[in-house]
């Protein structure tokens, strides 16, 4: 054809066009490349050989079958020649929708995703990319009219884009997600949700579905630039995941599809051309306003860190808005007041105080951590200030009704739900320094006067009605060891906390059997420069329950004492009535006073201390009660010393 292309005339025209063009039945793929290299010069050369061969039984019905079968293994050099075979392909031989829907359907059944290598899956998707954005850009060529354009357009979005590619993507049966989760037993959701058969669903690598999750998002970003309409995708997309959403409660199945549409929102992140914002406006804006009354009914981690995930592609401001709207059941999205800033803030932070914090901080479920995770994601600079002061009410308000009505086992839960709280907020303030704009870098930021007051009733309080007060107290005291410089509590506050601290181990004191033990609290007490009605409480509460919640904070939170290396009196009587109690304890061990010895060992035997193992041996589980309690007392003397040797280093 290339030297001598005066060699096609009219007398051979239609058999050599059979001939060459038919030639897709050729199977051996060491002869596709030239194959190829044929059919389409003759295509360039030729154009009007198409008319001479019936183009469906010639050419249509070997190219359907070569694609079934994966192109015989020539992937990579028949892939890329579909794309040019289209545009050589004369509009009048090609049967409008019937020719696109079977070239779609046979290509994507010959993509063999689960022995294909990485390689052919990207050329597969690159093909498939190119060949689906060349119809919607030339849609018009296998159309009669405009109307007709439109309506193919939708088709293909339809029964390729979706019914293919998109229901591949997730791996769930169509059927089950458009019957309502209310509407369909639990066995039924077991037998429809994957193609009626548990052997129905292949098992496709990560990498598949990686690329395939990003030729769909690909797809989508370029026919926006096109001005085409995606709300029938988008309908379906927010209509899938809420499905996905309630079914997940109900079967452990579809994780791994919720999984993917998490998947699919983080590739909406890659670069976006200037002005364009219909992932969120069109995809997570709309699923966010229509899920969250199901995400807080479902209340599994699964669905609380699928919000965390589109606060973190979109931002606190945009999702917390799209919340408000489904709060108050305007679910549209002209109700999200663009552009009004003033009323953007106060629905922002009416609706993170009215609504989020409670739910976040609710009791302890399976999944609180990942609430408090997305708690703690909603922090924005411009309001942190005013949400912090938010959790505080709402914390104020339930540790003041856990002390005050019995404490009850959902109170209790709440307190640690603030325990876990405030542990999850120690972890991530230092990742937040690697922010330069946030405000959170600076510990004085985390300083309130209401969190003060707190901890001061809490510690002055004591006996609380549940021991989660003392290990809220030394969650938010902090320094459980010397690497822990992140305070909660101003130092004004911490003296006050381990003031009351010194009272309890003095009054503790006050009860030994030992007289010079007991002699020894007038001298701590005016050291310290207090009073003697501090000894007048041992008729009124319960000595060794004090004595228990005083030796739980102090072994979370001794080297807290550094924000204290002013006050050397506090720190002296406090180290002092420490060993005093670690002296007694050796003389009660020597005079094998067995049962005042083992009443008071019950206070602190299964308190060990978290020390670090080159400074101290391991308690050993097996050790008497009185050899326990020794081994407490030792290791608080040892951070004492730790703490100590620190500050005259530092000094």
């Amino acid at each position: 054809m290339k030297c001598i292309p005066h060699a096609y005339n009219e007398g051979n025209k239609a058999s050599l066009s059979a001939f060459i063009l038919g030639s897709l039945q050729e199977k051996d793929m060491s002869c596709h490349s030239s194959m190829w290299d044929m059919i389409l010069l003759f295509c360039r050369t030729f154009p009007d050989a198409w008319s001479y061969i019936n183009v469906h039984k010639v050419v249509l019905t070997q190219l359907w079958q070569f694609l079934r079968n994966g192109c015989y293994g020539s992937q990579k050099v028949s892939y890329p020649a579909l794309l040019i075979l289209l545009e050589y392909l004369p509009p009048q031989t090609a049967k409008g929708e019937q020719f696109l829907l079977h070239f779609f359907q046979n290509l994507w059944a010959g993509r063999n995703p689960s022995s294909s290598s990485a390689a052919d899956s990207a050329t597969f998707f690159k093909a498939f990319q190119e060949c689906f954005l060349w119809v919607f850009e030339h849609v018009t060529r296998f159309s009669k009219s405009e109307d007709d354009a439109h309506m193919l357009s939708i088709k293909l979005f339809n029964d390729v884009l979706i019914k293919l590619s998109w229901y591949d993507y997730i791996q769930v049966n169509p059927k089950i997600l458009d019957v309502s989760s209310l509407e369909i037993t639990d066995a039924e959701v077991d037998r429809m949700t994957f193609d009626d058969s548990s052997a129905a669903i292949p098992k496709y690598s990560s990498g598949y579905i990686k690329k395939l999750g990003k030729c769909i998002m690909n797809i989508l970003m370029h026919i926006t630039l096109y001005e085409i309409n995606l709300d029938h995708f988008c309908a379906t997309f927010v209509k899938d995941s809420l499905a996905i959403l309630q079914y997940r409660l109900r079967s452990s199945r579809f994780q791994e599809p919720l999984r993917r549409i998490i998947d699919f929102l983080l590739l909406s992140q890659h670069p976006l051309s200037k002005g364009q914002t219909w992932p969120w406006e069109l995809l997570a804006g709309p699923l966010i306003a229509s899920s969250f009354s199901i995400i807080k009914a479902i209340d599994s981690i699964d669905s609380v860190e699928f919000l965390s995930v589109i606060v973190g592609i979109y931002g606190p401001v945009r999702v917390v808005a799209h919340i408000h709207v489904c709060i108050n059941e305007h679910c549209c999205l002209g109700s999200t007041n663009h552009g009004d800033d003033d009323l953007i803030e106060k629905q922002f932070l009416q609706t993170i105080k009215d609504d989020l914090v409670p739910w976040c901080l609710l009791k302890q479920t399976q999944s609180t951590g990942a609430k408090l995770d997305l708690l703690l994601s909603l922090m924005q600079d411009a309001y942190s200030v005013e949400q912090w002061h938010a959790i505080l009410t709402h914390f104020a308000i339930i540790e003041k009704r856990s002390r005050t009505d019995g404490g009850s086992s959902d109170h209790v839960e709440t307190i640690q739900s603030f325990v876990t709280l405030f542990e999850k907020l120690r972890g991530k303030i230092p990742s937040m320094k690697e922010n330069v704009h946030g405000s959170g870098v600076r510990q004085e930021y985390w300083h309130n006067e209401l969190l003060d007051s707190i901890a001061i009733s809490i510690a002055c309080e004591s006996p609380c009605i549940c021991l989660s007060h003392a290990q809220l107290l030394r969650t938010m005291l902090g320094g459980s060891n010397k690497e822990d410089n992140m305070y909660f509590l101003s130092r004004k506050a911490v003296a006050v906390i381990f003031e009351e601290i010194l009272k309890t181990l003095i009054l503790y004191l006050s009860t030994s059997s030992f007289g010079w033990a007991r002699h020894s609290c007038s001298l701590l007490l005016s050291l310290a420069c207090m009073d003697l009605t501090v000894l007048q409480k041992s008729s009124v509460v319960n000595i060794f329950e004090v004595a228990q919640f005083a030796f739980q904070v102090l072994e979370g939170s001794i080297f807290c004492l550094k924000m204290l290396d002013d006050n050397n009196v506090l720190i002296s009587c406090i180290l002092a009535a420490i060993f005093i109690v670690d002296w007694e304890f050796s003389m009660l061990v020597l005079t094998d006073d067995e049962d005042n010895h083992d009443l008071k060992c019950h206070i602190l035997v299964d308190y060990h201390l978290n020390i670090d193992d080159h400074l101290l041996k391991p308690v050993d589980a097996k050790l008497t009660p009185r050899g326990s309690l020794y081994d407490i007392v030792r290791n608080i003397l040892t951070c004492f010393l730790v703490l100590l040797v620190c500050q005259t280093w530092k000094n």
